[in-house]
């Protein structure tokens, strides 16, 4: 399916708060970082910039507030591990339209997805609906999604270089079965984000 054909498919548009670093235009492609639960977008910015200096970073923030502290989450849970749908898949869907808005704007530059914790789960369910759009995905402390009455698509997965560090076993049997080329990493005490790591992997070719 063509890009603009998908684009004509997803009529809505991301109404997800987000920031946006670097011009459109001044940046060698678009890196999409997801924030963990209980945390916002912004808390993630120095992460990402420390390992994306000539992309343009976009974070966005969860929709629904995670508690009293000021954080906010991508979704809740039934009880650990299901996934309660509605929350997921409206996330899900804003997240589907960022990502299409930004390949159809540039298609050829390529994007990485970044996730921690309920950001990690994000991603990886992201990847999976859309593999054609993104070129590299990391996953750090992430689990695959389970929702009650909703699955992953099938989609090969083959053409996504995907990191993930300090993961389920469940992300990486989800993967497995669909084709991903994925590695594995650890992260440390003093790099829970895996900082580290995914420096010296996104940094390769």
């Amino acid at each position: 399916m063509a890009l603009g054909e998908m684009n004509l498919e997803v009529q809505a548009r991301c109404l997800l708060n987000h920031v946006a670093e670097r011009s459109e235009h001044a940046h060698r492609g678009t890196l999409i970082g997801l924030h963990d639960e209980d945390s916002t977008h912004t808390d993630l910015l120095p992460a990402l910039r420390a390992f994306a200096a000539d992309r343009r970073i976009i974070a966005p923030r969860a929709a629904r507030r995670a508690g009293i502290g000021g954080g906010y989450a991508w979704f809740s849970c039934v009880r650990a591990p299901l996934i309660e749908p509605v929350g997921f898949g409206d996330s899900l869907i804003q997240l589907e339209a960022l990502a299409l808005q930004i390949a159809g704007a540039r298609a050829g530059a390529g994007t990485w997805l970044y996730g921690v914790g309920q950001g990690a789960t994000m991603v990886l369910a992201l990847s999976a609906v859309w593999p054609e759009l993104f070129q590299k995905v990391v996953a750090v402390n992430g689990d695959w999604p389970v929702v009650p009455g909703w699955s992953l698509p099938d989609a090969d997965m083959s053409t996504v270089r995907l990191l993930l560090v300090e993961c389920s076993k469940s992300a990486r049997e989800g993967l497995t079965v669909r084709n991903a080329n994925f590695l594995e990493a650890a992260a440390n005490d003093e790099d829970l984000q895996g900082i580290d790591a995914c420096h010296r992997w996104l940094a390769g070719d």
